[in-house]
């Protein structure tokens, strides 16, 4: 007969899962901008970008365009500013004060991209639809995207109950991270590897917002 795991040890397997995941995703993001302080573009960057715009149309010009806007500045910033603020009408502050932290870490994004200072894809060697501007790596608009997405699947979709709908909540945000990633290869805005790097970038910045959460949570519930 074979015997079902036991809840403390589901909990206990899936924290070992989520350490390792984000240890792994440390070492990337630190190896990818070393690597990427030396090298542009790196080893397939160019094939993987050629294969993403082979599939261009006018049509899908306007999709990545519109889903790359979603994390432009005063797009991320109102989406964020406008969920703490239901949240918080919600009574669900700590929730509020954790989605507020998505702007700090998109503000602290910045320092490696101005350490490594890596040029951008450029017309002779790319199709360019969007000049990006400063450094490339990492890309910001897929480190934003999945932060937000990331902490909405945690701390959101995953309270909707056990169906249809959650499960296509979940399939939304994961999508729409992924898609924005795709989005600025897509638009000549990134190398793939830019991309690369803000979904290793994004994953420890989502464990730690969720560390903040919990303890945050803990602090409130002391009598």
């Amino acid at each position: 007969m074979v015997m079902s795991m036991k809840p403390a040890e589901k909990f206990t397997k899936l924290g070992l899962n989520a350490a390792i995941a984000v240890i792994v995703s440390l070492v990337v993001a630190m190896l990818l901008t070393l690597w990427v302080s030396f090298a542009t573009p790196l080893p397939g960057d160019v094939a993987v970008a050629h294969a993403i715009q082979s599939a261009s149309t006018p049509w899908l010009d306007a999709v990545m365009r519109g889903v790359s806007f979603l994390s432009d500045d005063a797009a991320a910033i109102g989406s964020v500013l406008a969920a703490a603020a239901c949240l918080a009408l919600w009574r669900k502050r700590p929730e509020a004060v954790m989605f507020l932290g998505v702007l700090l870490l998109d503000l602290a994004l910045r320092a490696p991209k101005i350490l490594v200072g890596r040029a951008r894809p450029t017309e002779d060697v790319l199709r360019v639809l969007e000049q990006g501007s400063g450094g490339g790596f990492p890309s910001a608009h897929t480190y934003h995207m999945t932060v937000f997405a990331g902490l909405a699947l945690l701390l959101l979709a995953s309270r909707i109950p056990r169906g249809p709908l959650r499960r296509a909540a979940m399939v939304a945000l994961v999508t729409l991270a992924l898609l924005t990633g795709v989005s600025r290869v897509y638009l000549g805005a990134h190398w793939p590897s830019d991309v690369v790097g803000a979904f290793a970038y994004a994953v420890p910045s989502v464990a730690a917002l969720m560390f903040c959460y919990k303890w945050l949570v803990r602090r409130l519930q002391r009598p």
